[in-house]
C-alpha cells in the first residue's frame, strides 16, 4: 500500500502503514491471540495481522468496505477473521476478551462523551496486561490547516478538548470527506483521557504522517498525526 485510499462512508482515508499501526503489527506477531481492529476499511492492517497468525476482529462502519476486505483475505487466513459492521463504541464485546487492540484514525470521529465512554469499552474489552495502539489526526495537517488558530485559542482558553469542533466543513478543503463534528487529537488530550480510564501510558506523541501521501493535502510540520501505546 503507497498511498491512500478514500473510504466509502465520509470518514477521511485509510492510509498506508506507519509508525504505530507497524507497532501494532510487530506486537501482533508476538501475541497471537484475539486482536480488534477498529476502523479497518480495506484491511491495510488486518491482512497483515493475520498474515502474523492472529485472530482478527475487523471493524467498520461500511459494510461494502468489509466485504472488500474478506475478498482479499487469502482463503485460508478467512477462518481467522471476523467482521463486524457496526458503528464504535455502539457495540460490545466480552470482558478481558482481547490480546490487542488496533484504532487507527478512529478516535477523533467521536465527541468528548462519546469518547470517554469508547476508551472505557477499550479497558474493559482487553486482557490484564494487553496493549492499545492509536493514530489520531491532529490539526497539524494542511486540509484542516484553517482550524489551528481556533485550536490554539481554545488552549488558551483551557478547553478541555480543543480539537472538538462541529463545523469541520468551514475549514476542510475537500468537501464531502469528514462528518461536520470532528475531534481532532494531540498528546495532551489523549494521554488525559486514557489514564482516566485506567490505562497504563508507554508512549504518546505527536508524529509526521507518512511521506508518501498527497503533498497539497497531508504533510504540514511534522506533527499531522498522535500516536499512543497503552496496556491495562
Amino acid at each position: 500500500m503507497t498511498a491512500e485510499k478514500r473510504t466509502k462512508n465520509r470518514h477521511g482515508y485509510m492510509f498506508p502503514l506507519a509508525k504505530y499501526t507497524n507497532a501494532f503489527l510487530a506486537y501482533a506477531r508476538t501475541n497471537r491471540g484475539t486482536l480488534l481492529d477498529i476502523g479497518a476499511a480495506y484491511g491495510v492492517t488486518t491482512i497483515p495481522a493475520l498474515l502474523s497468525g492472529a485472530t482478527v476482529i475487523a471493524n467498520d462502519l461500511s459494510v461494502e468496505q468489509l466485504e472488500i476486505l474478506k475478498q482479499d483475505t487469502p482463503e485460508n487466513l478467512r477462518p481467522h477473521l471476523t467482521v463486524l459492521a457496526e458503528r464504535f463504541p455502539d457495540f460490545d464485546l466480552p470482558e478481558d476478551s482481547l490480546d490487542g487492540i488496533l484504532a487507527s484514525h478512529v478516535l477523533h470521529f467521536l465527541d468528548p462523551d462519546t469518547l470517554r465512554i469508547a476508551i472505557k469499552k477499550l479497558y474493559t474489552w482487553l486482557k490484564p496486561n494487553a496493549k492499545i495502539f492509536i493514530q489520531c489526526f491532529t490539526p497539524y495537517h494542511k486540509f484542516m490547516a484553517k482550524m489551528i488558530p481556533e485550536y490554539h485559542k481554545k488552549i488558551s482558553l483551557k478547553d478541555p478538548y480543543p480539537g472538538y469542533i462541529e463545523n469541520s466543513e468551514e475549514y476542510v478543503l475537500e468537501q464531502d470527506l469528514l462528518p461536520k463534528k470532528i475531534h481532532m487529537m494531540d498528546p495532551t488530550v489523549l494521554a488525559r483521557e486514557f489514564i482516566a480510564a485506567g490505562f497504563q501510558i508507554e508512549c504518546v506523541e505527536f508524529i509526521a504522517c507518512p511521506p508518501n501521501l498527497n503533498v497539497d493535502f497531508f504533510p504540514l510540520d511534522g506533527r499531522e498525526w498522535v500516536g499512543l501505546i497503552a496496556h491495562k
